[in-house]
């Protein structure tokens, strides 16, 4: 019986232990093999499939690393954070520089509201990998809720030095500026945000409310009239826009 290739689709003789056209391993019991065809059955979308492929390499070798964090990804994908995080952290403890698997550490901590140990995770990214700015991201936000704000500023400023496009992170860091009560700033940040997405409501919103702690009502009111046009159903910004018109 021929055996097909899941990499490739090219066919191959039964007894053939890697596929003629690229290489890759066909047999099963090879943790190559299993791996590869774990990698196939997600992209297909066969998760359970994909699981049992991943626990079949783990089973051949339990210290392969990215059988380890695959498996975990994996988890994550589907909802199972405490599995997840169990799986990401072997892959860690058998690479300690790998800073893809810290980095999914980072991000299911911060799923879990595990904040420091976000914050923990994300910064040994930026330890062995300084330009991972995703980490910086990570970072600025778990320190968000932290309530660090000093510490989520600078992470945030220091990502959007090197990613001037980055809308999401200007976003975050006008919030940090708002607690901080920094209106200045927070206007700079919100601007940016609506300057790259003018359909974006919600940062309209808050320009509106920082234009009118500056008591630049006028500014106000054109940013709210802004919301409404967008989202004719925000009470938030009619309320607003009737209290100033009062």
């Amino acid at each position: 019986m021929a055996m097909q290739c899941l990499r490739c689709q090219a066919e191959n003789a039964a007894d053939h232990r890697y596929c003629k056209a690229c290489g890759s391993p066909l047999q099963p019991g090879e943790v190559a093999g299993d791996l590869e065809r774990a990698h196939f059955l997600e992209r297909q979308g066969r998760m359970a499939e994909a699981a049992q492929e991943y626990r079949k390499a783990l089973t051949l070798d339990p210290e392969n690393v990215d059988a380890r964090y695959g498996h975990g990804l994996l988890l994550y994908h589907e909802g199972h954070l405490n599995e997840a995080i169990g799986e990401i952290q072997r892959a860690v403890s058998l690479n300690a520089t790998f800073a893809d698997a810290h980095f999914m550490l980072s991000v299911c901590y911060y799923r879990k509201c595990m904040f420091e140990e976000s914050v923990s995770a994300a910064r040994q990214v930026l330890a062995i990998d300084p330009t991972y700015f995703p980490a910086l991201y990570r970072c600025g936000r778990a320190l968000f809720h932290l309530g660090r704000l000093d510490e989520a500023i600078q992470a945030l400023e220091e990502l959007v030095r090197h990613q001037p496009s980055n809308t999401i992170a200007y976003y975050h860091l006008g919030t940090a500026y708002e607690r901080k009560r920094l209106w200045d700033q927070a206007i700079q940040a919100f601007s940016r945000v609506a300057a790259e997405n003018p359909r974006d409501a919600s940062s309209h919103y808050h320009l509106g409310l920082n234009y009118r702690r500056r008591m630049q009502n006028d500014l106000a009111v054109g940013a709210f009239m802004r919301v409404l046009e967008l989202d004719p159903t925000d009470a938030a910004a009619a309320e607003q826009l009737q209290n100033l018109q009062k």
